[in-house]
Order: structure tokens, then sequence, then C-alpha cells
């Protein structure tokens, strides 16, 4: 057997260099002669090989020699553990996969034939085609990982040191090409058909009962985006499963192949993918929050959405008026969460010529030190009213605390200068759902301050991030 030279280790310089070949004469007189001389030169060039293995043998010290073979055998047998162990992984999570897929099919599927049927038979409203624009692209994706699931028990079962996996990846990439370039370019449409079936009081009461039959059963939009979060999961696993494959090994070539070609496929995706997610936040945030003037078009995406402080500047410390913020491609609303948390609309933001920048230094430092004085009047508080004998215990554990407020602890956010409309001019309700409105137009407008405070640096850069790029698409 032959092993590569080891890093760490000092090799004999002839070592690094390979065997001479045997040399024949051919200018020779005689062809005897030539074969005499050959047999010769071979042999005393054997002699000399033998002893330069001989001398090898000697130039290493037999434990590091040893040491080094067993770290390759320990290496290898550890990476052969993880890509089992990841197989394995990858063999439950596609079980309870495929349990959503056929979740989507027999239980909503079903009913939905049904109550078609029957709401038909009073007034024609609904089309089968829309059940076959629902099903379809999600119907074609079961078999793709079913057989993907059966192969990888198969294998499981036979499992070895040289055991190969880029085959059943290669059909499994061959077999998800045409469905999930079928299921993400009808995605869209897909999701603009149940939002149009959902504004009809008799779906949406139709869905509401589907899920009060059955606690474990999701929304019915979960089981249609499900394949879309789950896709990129096969990149990394058989990504994982090629670097942790030996070179040595009879299935690197073809495995790290596959790997290539489902993380070229993946880049291709990705756009794709998070346009379709931004697609479908839209339509679950219309339906979370009462009278949004943020209804589902096929142009407009929800970018980001988080619950941000907004800032009083005659009390510009206080941290209590936390508001829920949506960013969409288009539009941005703010929302305050109410008991049975659902959010309520209550204002629009316009980005048209919005001027967006940091938190001014001044404001940021009076913060800051309106936030230590409160911090000091409340260790102070704390400590009169302790006993003498625990004193000495809360004045020690004081001064350990009293670096909590360093430069470490900053005061992140944003501000924008905007135009304001009341929300009162946009809380038109569905009348037969209670969710959603139209905005219209309001008389009512003013040009505001609008400080809003995050809880990170990475969160004012995100956020300033996109607000900056849709200020700069709404402004053209």
């Amino acid at each position: 057997m032959m092993y590569a030279p080891q890093e760490g280790i000092k090799y004999p310089s002839y070592y690094m260099h390979p065997l001479s070949s045997p040399v024949s004469d051919i200018t020779s007189v005689s062809t005897a002669t030539t074969a005499s001389h050959y047999d010769i030169d071979y042999t005393a060039q054997l002699l000399d090989d033998l002893s330069i293995i001989d001398d090898v043998y000697q130039a290493y010290d037999p434990d590091q020699f040893e040491s080094v073979l067993d770290y390759q055998v320990d290496h290898t047998t550890k990476n052969g553990a993880f890509k089992h162990q990841m197989v394995q992984h990858l063999i439950q999570t596609e079980i309870q996969f495929i349990h959503d897929l056929a979740c989507l099919e027999s239980f909503y599927g079903s009913r939905i034939h049904e109550f078609l049927a029957i709401e038909n038979k009073k007034k024609q409203v609904y089309s089968p085609a829309d059940t076959d624009a629902l099903f379809k692209p999600i119907q074609s994706l079961i078999p793709a990982h079913k057989s993907l699931l059966e192969e990888l028990r198969q294998r499981l079962t036979i499992w070895g040191p040289t055991q190969l996996l880029s085959d059943i990846f290669n059909r499994f990439y061959d077999y998800t090409n045409a469905c999930y370039t079928i299921y993400l370019k009808g995605f869209n449409a897909s999701i603009l058909l149940l939002d149009q079936l959902h504004k009809t009081a008799p779906f949406a009461k139709f869905l509401k009962t589907c899920q009060e039959k059955d606690d474990a059963i999701q929304q019915l939009g979960h089981y249609l985006q499900h394949p879309l979060v789950r896709l990129p999961a096969y990149t990394d696993i058989i990504v994982q499963c090629a670097q942790l494959t030996e070179a040595t090994h009879p299935d690197y070539n073809a495995l790290s192949n596959a790997a290539s070609n489902f993380k070229k496929r993946q880049r291709h995706w990705d756009a794709m993918i998070d346009d379709s997610l931004g697609l479908y936040d839209v339509y679950q945030s219309y339906r979370l929050v009462q009278n949004s003037p943020a209804q589902v078009t096929l142009s407009r995406r929800l970018l980001l959405h988080d619950e941000l402080i907004h800032v009083d500047m005659l009390l510009p410390h206080e941290t209590s008026d936390v508001r829920s913020y949506l960013l969409f491609n288009d539009l941005f609303i703010f929302c305050k969460k109410q008991k049975d948390g659902r959010l309520a609309h209550r204002g629009i933001i316009i980005l048209k010529k919005v001027k967006l920048k940091p938190l001014e230094p001044a404001l940021v430092d009076k913060i800051m030190e309106k936030e230590k004085q409160l911090q000091q009047r409340n260790k102070g508080r704390k400590k009169s009213l302790l006993s003498s004998s625990r004193k000495s215990i809360a004045s020690g554990h004081s001064s350990g605390s009293s670096s909590v407020l360093t430069d470490d602890t900053g005061v992140y956010g944003f501000e924008l200068h905007f135009q304001f409309f009341s929300s009162d001019h946009f809380a038109v309700t569905n009348p037969f759902t209670g969710m959603g409105g139209t905005a219209t137009a309001s008389v009512y407008d003013e040009m505001r301050r609008l400080v809003l405070r995050t809880k990170s640096l990475e969160q004012q850069q995100r956020w300033m991030d996109q607000l900056s790029m849709v200020i700069k698409k709404t402004t053209r």
C-alpha cells in the first residue's frame, strides 16, 4: 500500500525522487551483449533500489510511522461515521417532509374537492382548475422524494467504508430538475389564487374549520411553501458528504461532481426562492395585520418585519413604546400588537423623498447618560433596602457589575424624516372575513421625524440597507 508523504515528517532527500527505470543500451554491437548488459544494469539498479528502501525504513522513527498510520485510519473512520449520521438525519427529516406533502393532498385535497362541489351547487363560484393549480405542483414532487428515501434506506442497510452515495444523489438531481422548476415557476400564481379564495367568506370559514378538526394540521399556505424552505438543505448535506469523503475513496470524484452540480443549481434557484418567500410573507402578513393596506399583489414583497422601539423625543430613554414595523418593497407600515396576538394597523410611512440617517450622536449621548443615571439610581435604591449585615455583599456585587454600562453597551437605531398619513383613513374591513382592507386617500398629512431604536448594530444596518433600497426605488 502506498501512502502519500505526511506533513510535519522529515523525509530523506532521495525519498522524494522516483525510482530509476532500467535503460537498455541500443548502441551495443550484438544483441547478446545488449541483453547481458541490460541484465547486469537491471540487477545493479534493483540492488540500489532495495538499499534505498532499507534506508527509508531506517530513517523513519517507528513510533512516528505508526502514529501517522493510526491518524489516517482514525480520521477516515471518523469521517465515515459523520457521513453515516448525516444520511440518517436526511432519512429522518425526509420522512417528515414527505408526511407534510402528503397532508396537503390527503387532508386538504379531498376536503377542498368536496367543498367546491357543495358550493358550486349553490352558485358557480369556484373552478376545478383552482384546485389543480394549488395541488398539482406539490403532487409532482412526492415521487422524487419517496424514491430518494427508499434508496437511502436500502443503502444504509449495506453501509460500509467504501459505500457509494453519488449515484443516489445524481438520480435525485435529475428527478427534481423538472418537477421543481415547474413548482418554482408556478408558486406565485398559486399564492395569488389562494389569496383570492381566502377573501371569500365560505372558503375562509372552510379553512378555519379544517384546522379546528386537527390541531396537528398546519395552515394550507404552510404546506405550499414548505418545499421552498426545504430545498437548500439537500445541497448543504450533499456538499458536506463530499467534504467528508477522502480523496482515496472510490466515490470521491463522483460525489464531488454531484455536490458541484447541486451548488450550481442552488445558486440559480436562490433568487426564485427568495422572491417566492417574499410573496408568501405578504400573504401571511395580510391575514396577521387587521385592516392591512398591504394587499397581496404579483409585485409586492415583504422585506423586513421587526419589533422596534419608537423614541419619544421628550423622553428618549424610554423603551416601552414597542411597535411592529413591516417594510415591503413599495410600502412601510407600523402596527401595535393586540391581546389576541394579532397586529392592528396604525399608520403608513410614505417613503418617497424620505431622508434616512443613523441616530444623531447628541441623541445617543443623551440616551446613554440618562440610562446611566437610572442604573445608578436603581443601584442606590437597592442598597438602601438591604440590612447592614448584607450591605458589604451588595456593595461588592455592585462594584463587580458597574462595568455593565461600557462602550460595548451601544444605542443603535435610525431616524426618518417622512410624510405621515393618519391610519384612521385606512381602516376598511373586509365584510366577509373581518380581515384586510383597502387604503384610501387622506386629507390629513404632515412632515414628521421618526426615531427608531434597534437591538443591535447588525439590525440597524439591515434596516438601513433595505430602507435605502426602497426609498431609492420609490423616489424615482
